[in-house]
């Protein structure tokens, strides 16, 4: 019996020791990404369910995200995103209809996209419907948590400590249970925490929608870009590697020990679906290349790289987030001097901080 972590936060429904107490989530959950909400809760939800098989490197699925782009202010768009809102004809739009899809174009969306030609894997789901009411689905979710499978979960009642209707998705990868409560394990489109929801809220009215994602024939490669990363925020501020043009940078990345013939690299700058790319080098696929960066300034670069197997494509990646490159003789940002509202004054401001006050020598 595994003793809830719900428990141990104090969770009255989840009691220590109660029969039952059980929780369980996807092995390797820690490659289940987190991204935030673009073009749609469902796409976006679906892409972090297949992203999971795009991380794992059990499954080895390193074609589903080929490179993270800049889309709309979110700054770590998987280029899935957009595929997945195409293949489940999310709208598109202002206002209430903006990023709306329907219950029963998810999982066919989910399947164009991952067995499409673009990747060409096995993927399968299974849909699931009902409402709270009749428990829908939960020994369903709890054979694919235990088999490795990532689901998405959409309910018409999404926030039930507001008593109305608000239709969401969210990824799942794990549940709880003790006794009449039940929790799934999810990543929401809104931010990076684990959120726990319960899978029967007491309302008989809502209705929820499952779309169990299994992979049935595993890829053979995956390579997983390593450095450089980028800014790794949840929303970009700036804070990725800052490289220095004409200086030696170490770009890495694991291929699981299951290597292929080569790996291209590319340098991409800002927004990556619509930039000209520069081919970087292609080398064999050791896990290491140095290189040199080019003199040039770009405030916001990608590095994106795709492992090839006799002339075939396997798998891609890239910078997760932006990074900056400045030229080795770009001459350093020099203060302004501004006068105060005393002509005898005078005080140093950088980035319009101030930093120190002198006083002129006529002064007194």
């Amino acid at each position: 019996m595994a003793i809830s972590t719900r428990a141990k936060a104090g969770d009255t429904r989840y009691v220590e020791g109660t029969q039952g107490d059980y929780e369980d989530w996807i092995a390797g959950a820690s490659h289940m990404p987190w991204y935030d909400w673009n073009r749609g809760c469902s796409p976006t939800a679906a892409a972090m369910a297949l992203g999971y098989y795009d991380e794992d490197e059990v499954s080895r699925c390193g074609k589903l995200v080929d490179y993270y782009d800049s889309y709309d202010g979110d700054h770590h768009t998987p280029n899935i995103i957009a595929e997945l809102a195409e293949a489940m004809g999310t709208t598109s739009g202002d206002g209430f209809f903006d990023g709306g899809t329907l219950f029963w174009n998810i999982g066919p969306g989910i399947e164009t996209v991952a067995n499409g030609p673009s990747n060409n894997y096995a993927f399968d789901t299974t849909y699931i419907c009902g409402t709270m009411a009749n428990d829908v689905g939960w020994d369903s979710i709890k054979s694919a948590v235990q088999a490795g499978c990532t689901f998405v979960w959409t309910t018409t009642r999404y926030w039930p400590e507001q008593q109305r209707l608000g239709c969401h998705s969210v990824a799942g990868y794990g549940y709880a249970e003790a006794g009449p409560a039940k929790d799934i394990v999810v990543h929401n489109t809104w931010d990076s925490s684990e959120h726990w929801y319960a899978h029967w809220d007491g309302n008989p009215l809502a209705i929820v929608h499952i779309e169990i994602i299994q992979n049935y024939v595993c890829g053979l490669y995956n390579a997983h870009l390593l450095s450089p990363r980028g800014d790794l925020h949840y929303w970009d501020q700036q804070d990725g590697e800052q490289l220095v043009g004409g200086c030696e940078f170490p770009i890495t990345w694991a291929n699981y020990g299951r290597p292929a013939d080569e790996v291209k690299i590319w340098l991409a700058t800002w927004p990556v679906y619509d930039s000209e790319w520069h081919v970087v080098a292609t080398v064999p696929d050791q896990g290491s290349f140095t290189w040199t960066v080019p003199n040039v300034r770009m405030d916001r670069a990608r590095i994106i790289i795709q492992q090839y197997k006799s002339g075939k494509m396997v798998s891609s990646d890239g910078s997760l987030g932006p990074f900056a490159i400045t030229p080795d003789n770009d001459p350093p940002t020099v203060p302004a001097i501004t006068s105060s509202t005393h002509p005898e004054e005078a005080t140093w401001y950088a980035n319009d901080d101030p930093r120190f006050s002198w006083m002129s020598a006529d002064s007194g």
